[in-house]
C-alpha cells in the first residue's frame, strides 16, 4: 500500500516535469523575452495579479512605453509594437487573431475566424460591398436617414439629449434593409430581438470577460483539457450558445424564400442570398453564426461598441463643440449640392473632401479596440528582431494615432486639416489604421463610408448641432474597447444658413 509521502512525492515530481518539459518547449519565447525591456512581473503569472481586468491591465502597461516592449499575460508572451515600420510588416504578413477573441464567445464570423475558413468567408461576402452593390443602397441610405430627421423634429427637436442610442437605430435598420434585404421588420420582432441583444451584451460584458479573466490568472485553466473539467467551461458553453437568435432566423427564413424566387432569374444580391447560393457554407449554423455576428457587431454599438452608428456618434458631437468646423462642412455642402436636391448620390458625395477629413479626424482621436493582438503561424521579421512562433503581438492604434512622435505637438487636439493631402503625405502610412490594413482590413469600410457621408448630409443640412459639453472635458475609457466618456450630448436646432 503506498503511503501518503510516496503519493505526495510521485505528484511533486510529476509537476516538476511537466514545469520543465514546458520550459523547454517554449525556451525560444524566453530567449527572445529576456532581450526586451518590460514592466516588473510575478513569476508565472506575468503582469496579471497586479490586476484583476486583463484589458485594462494590458492597455494600462502599454501606455507606460515609447519602444517596443514584452510582457507576459500569465503563459501568453506578448510583445508590444511601437514601431510603425514593423506594424506595418505586421498588418501585411500576418492574418491569424489571437485565441483571446475566440474565447470571448461571440458567434463564429468574419470576426473571430482564422485561417482558411475565414478567406473562405470574406472571399464569399465580398460581392455585397461591391460598388454595383452600393448604387443600389443609395436611395435606402437616403430613405432611412431623412426618417431620422423626422424623428428629430418629432421627439427632441431643440433638446439636448444622449444621441447614440437614436443614431444606433438608424444603423441597425439600415443594415438590415440593405445588407440583409429585409423589406419591413415586424415591430414585435424588432422588440424581442431588442430585450434578447440587452441581455446577450450583458453576458458578453460580465460573464464571458470574467471567463478570460480567470482563465489567464488560473494558469491551470489555460490547459484545455483541465478547464473542460471546470465549472468554468460549463459556464463558458452556456453563455457562447445562450445568444439572440429571434432576428437571425427571420433573416435566413426571409432570405431563404426570396432566394428561392430570385434564383431563376439569376439574381443574388443579399449577404444571406450569397451564402446560400455558395456552398462553401455547407451547414445552417456557418450562414447563421456569420449572420449573427454581423448583427451582434452592430447591436453592440447601442452601448458605446464602435461600429457605424459610435462613428457618427462621435462627428455629431465634434461638429457641435467645433463650430467653426461645422461652418465650413456647410459651405463645402452648399457647393457639392443645391438645397432642393432630395437625394444625395455617390457623384456628388465624392466632393465632399472637407468633410472627409472631418471623419478621418474623429476615427482618429476615437478608435475602436484599445489594443488588437495577432498571432503569427511561423517565425516574423520585424526590422530589427524576428519574432518566434507562439509569441502574441499587439498593437494599440490609439497609441500610434495620437502619439506626438507621429502627429506633432497637437497630436491630442481635434484639427481635421492635418488630413488635406499636404499635410498627410507627411505621415507614415501605419500610423493611421481606423480600418486596419492587410488582410484583416474591415471588409465594410466603404459601405461605413457612404453610410456616414450620406446621413451627415441629411442631418447638417436640416440642423445645426451645439452641446454644453466641452472637448477637454471627454475622455476615454478602456476596457475590451474604448469607450467615450460621459456620452454624445447634442442638441438639434433648425439651420437657417442653408
Amino acid at each position: 500500500m503506498f503511503k501518503i509521502e510516496d503519493v505526495l512525492f510521485g505528484c511533486l515530481i510529476a509537476l516538476i516535469t511537466i514545469f520543465i518539459t514546458f520550459r523547454f518547449q517554449r525556451r525560444r519565447l524566453y530567449k527572445f523575452a529576456s532581450k526586451l525591456p518590460g514592466p516588473k512581473e510575478w513569476p508565472i503569472f506575468g503582469i496579471l495579479p497586479n490586476f484583476m481586468d486583463v484589458f485594462k491591465t494590458l492597455n494600462n502597461v502599454a501606455n507606460q512605453y515609447d519602444e517596443s516592449f514584452k510582457t507576459w499575460a500569465g503563459p501568453i508572451l506578448i510583445y508590444v509594437i511601437r514601431d510603425p515600420d514593423d506594424l506595418g510588416i505586421v498588418l501585411k504578413k500576418v492574418s491569424e487573431k489571437h485565441e483571446l477573441y475566440s474565447k470571448v464567445g461571440f458567434p463564429q464570423g468574419l470576426f473571430t475566424l482564422n485561417g482558411e475558413k475565414h478567406k473562405l468567408h470574406r472571399r464569399l461576402l465580398m460581392p455585397a460591398f461591391s460598388v454595383k452593390s452600393f448604387q443600389s443602397y443609395i436611395s435606402t441610405i437616403n430613405y432611412q436617414s431623412k426618417i431620422f430627421v423626422e424623428k428629430v423634429r418629432r421627439e427632441f427637436y431643440g433638446l439636448e439629449i444622449e444621441i447614440s442610442e437614436h443614431v444606433f437605430d438608424f444603423t441597425m435598420k439600415n443594415l438590415l434593409r440593405t445588407l440583409f434585404g429585409l423589406k419591413r421588420i415586424p415591430n414585435a420582432l424588432a422588440a424581442q430581438y431588442h430585450k434578447d441583444c440587452m441581455k446577450y451584451q450583458l453576458i458578453i460584458l460580465n460573464k464571458m470577460f470574467e471567463i478570460i479573466n480567470q482563465r489567464m490568472c488560473k494558469i491551470w485553466l489555460t490547459i484545455d483539457p483541465i478547464f473542460r473539467l471546470s465549472n468554468l467551461y460549463q459556464k463558458a458553453a452556456k453563455h457562447r450558445f445562450d445568444r439572440p437568435n429571434t432576428l437571425s432566423d427571420y433573416l435566413m427564413k426571409d432570405n431563404e424564400k426570396n432566394y428561392l424566387k430570385s434564383h431563376k432569374t439569376g439574381k443574388c444580391e443579399t449577404i444571406v442570398d450569397m451564402m446560400y447560393k455558395n456552398r462553401e457554407f455547407e451547414e445552417y449554423d456557418d450562414i447563421k453564426s456569420e449572420i449573427d455576428s454581423i448583427i451582434i457587431a452592430v447591436e453592440l454599438s447601442s452601448r458605446g461598441y464602435d461600429t457605424t452608428a459610435v462613428m457618427l456618434s462621435n462627428i455629431l458631437l465634434m461638429l457641435a463643440i467645433h463650430q467653426d468646423v461645422q461652418k465650413k462642412v456647410i459651405s463645402e455642402m452648399k457647393e457639392a449640392f443645391p438645397s432642393n436636391q432630395d437625394e444625395m448620390d455617390i457623384e456628388a458625395l465624392g466632393k465632399l473632401s472637407y468633410l472627409e477629413m472631418v471623419i478621418n479626424e474623429c476615427m482618429r482621436l476615437f478608435p475602436f479596440p484599445p489594443m488588437n493582438v495577432l498571432a503569427p503561424t511561423n517565425d516574423l521579421k520585424l526590422t530589427k528582431c524576428v519574432v518566434p512562433k507562439g509569441t502574441a503581438i499587439m498593437f494599440q492604434p490609439l497609441y500610434f494615432q495620437t502619439s506626438e512622435r507621429f502627429w506633432g505637438p497637437d497630436a491630442k487636439m481635434f484639427r481635421p486639416e492635418r488630413f488635406t493631402p499636404e499635410n498627410y503625405s507627411k505621415v507614415h502610412p501605419s500610423v493611421f489604421i481606423p480600418f486596419l490594413s492587410g488582410p484583416r482590413k474591415c471588409l465594410g469600410y466603404k459601405y461605413a463610408w457612404m453610410v456616414m457621408k450620406i446621413f451627415l448630409c441629411h442631418v447638417l443640412r436640416n440642423f445645426h448641432l451645439s452641446t454644453s459639453m466641452k472637448f477637454e472635458d471627454i475622455y476615454l475609457e478602456a476596457e475590451f474597447i474604448l469607450k467615450l466618456k460621459p456620452g454624445w450630448f447634442v442638441k438639434f436646432d433648425d439651420r437657417t444658413d442653408y
